[in-house]
């Protein structure tokens, strides 16, 4: 296992990089955010040989943060989503808000999930059903990508700490937290659909905020990242008191 970041001094918002071979696509909005605020970007690497723990994760990103004397805004996208979730649920003292790309309202609903129901499901080699999936998380007129995502869903599958095996899908229970909350999700994506946002409604205080983007599939904030960025910027750095809603 190895972990990096980004060097700044200080920074106000933190973006959480669990999955290295899908990075790519955090690079858009990453940049865009960077404008406004001073953002690092935490990665989490593991090797093959070590045990899939998110509770592993969470306790290293709190080792990380707890030398830093401010909470920050926490960020994240899929699975890196899943484990900012769980550290505010853990040490939401260490959070000023919390910001969800593409998560559902059962967290344990990430892309992995749903590729081992799949393998469950369909006589289909995993390189088949690998292709598959990133078809649908692409829009059509990024299908041009289908070869070398599918071989970075391969690699997040192998070096990513997914809970999730073919032997077992892993629940994860979604809970309140108690820092303000802005979850974001498309309108097109297979994973997390509007049921799957709109299952959040139960644990959404009034102060957080539900936004569907208008396209751009399982990565959205990459193909609509000033959509993303404007969000999220008004979310930080405007007043929190308006009753959540899907807009």
């Amino acid at each position: 296992m190895s972990l990096s970041s980004a060097s700044e001094l200080s920074f106000e918002a933190l973006y959480l990089g669990i999955s290295p071979s899908l990075k790519l696509f955090d690079r858009p909005l990453l940049g865009s955010l960077g404008k406004c605020f001073r953002v690092a970007y935490w990665e989490y690497h593991q090797t093959q040989d070590e045990p899939c723990s998110l509770e592993t994760v969470v306790t290293l990103l709190y080792e990380y943060l707890k030398a830093w004397d401010r909470p920050v805004h926490l960020i994240g996208h899929g699975l890196s989503g899943v484990v900012a979730y769980l550290f505010a649920c853990h040490y939401p003292q260490r959070v000023r808000s919390l910001t969800l790309l593409a998560v559902s309202g059962q967290p344990a609903a990430t892309w992995h999930a749903h590729f081992y129901v799949q393998r469950k499901m369909f006589f289909c080699s995993r390189e088949q059903l690998l292709v598959r999936a990133a078809q649908s998380l692409l829009p059509p007129s990024e299908q041009w990508r289908v070869r070398s995502l599918s071989y970075a869903l391969a690699k997040d599958l192998d070096t990513a700490p997914i809970p999730h095996s073919l032997f077992q899908v892993i629940p994860i229970p979604a809970q309140k937290v108690s820092v303000p909350m802005l979850v974001c999700g498309s309108e097109d994506d297979p994973i997390v659909d509007r049921d799957g946002l709109e299952s959040w409604k139960a644990y959404l205080k009034p102060t957080d905020q539900v936004w569907l983007c208008p396209g751009g599939r399982h990565f959205f904030h990459y193909f609509f990242p000033s959509l993303a960025n404007l969000k999220i910027m008004d979310f930080w750095q405007g007043p929190r008191q308006s009753q959540p809603s899907l807009a």
